[in-house]
């Protein structure tokens, strides 16, 4: 099952073809695990370890390109990634946000965070990152904002209703 998931995940990035990958994927990252399931250990669970590490594999193309126009030096081992491929792992980034929402943050908030930590810069800094693609992204730090306020009170209505003999 891991190795399909990789593999729809890497056609997805690679040919976007338009399936709900990024909503799938979230899907998974934010069910209800049993307890001794619910570590992303490649022993203990291997498919939500397969999830995190196509996530953090999104993160990391989007994070290396932008590295590129954010560092003040050239590093010799940088691999230099094709534009389309940055925008696609940067889209499914935002795709995955909008399809978890708050779920996310609550259930995963470190890689929250990494998400929010890559995608910022790439807003600003990375001119790979084009037009619909930035949009997205800057739609999902707006929502990311959201998911951390504490939510108001909320009036609750209740009703009694009592039964004579």
């Amino acid at each position: 099952m891991s190795d399909e998931i990789m593999d729809f995940s890497s056609k997805y990035i690679l040919e976007r073809n338009g399936k709900p990958i990024p909503a799938v994927l979230s899907a998974i990252l934010c069910a209800r695990w049993p307890r001794q399931l619910a570590k992303a250990f490649d022993t203990v669970n291997p498919i939500l370890y397969t999830v995190v590490c196509i996530v953090k594999g999104w993160i990391e193309v989007v994070r290396e390109d932008t590295e590129r126009y954010t560092s003040s030096q050239e590093e010799k081992d940088t691999v230099i990634e094709d534009p389309e491929m940055v925008n696609s792992c940067a889209m499914a980034l935002a795709e995955l946000c909008d399809a978890s929402q708050r779920q996310l943050w609550i259930s995963w908030m470190d890689l929250t965070d990494e998400i929010y930590q890559c995608i910022k810069p790439a807003v600003t800094h990375n001119p790979n990152v084009k037009g619909e693609v930035k949009e997205s992204l800057l739609d999902t730090l707006l929502l990311m904002h959201q998911w951390t306020k504490t939510r108001g009170p909320v009036v609750k209505h209740s009703g009694v209703q009592t039964a004579g003999n």
